[in-house]
């Protein structure tokens, strides 16, 4: 393509943040489809949604 080579090492470095930003929007989606669906479903509970209590355990895979 005729491109310097120093520009190759600009776009390494900054792919990753990219594919963050990325990521983090597709969680946002899937989060905020499921949340939809599940008021759309009557399975919503709002008391757990708003617990600032609510602790997610961590499991081992």
């Amino acid at each position: 393509m005729g491109l310097p080579i120093a520009l190759a090492g600009v776009l390494i470095t900054v792919e990753p943040l990219i594919d963050m930003g990325r990521t983090a929007l597709n969680v946002n989606g899937s989060m905020l489809s499921g949340t939809i669906t599940s008021r759309m479903l009557g399975t919503f509970n709002k008391g757990i949604y708003s617990d600032k209590d609510a602790v997610v355990e961590q499991t081992e895979a």
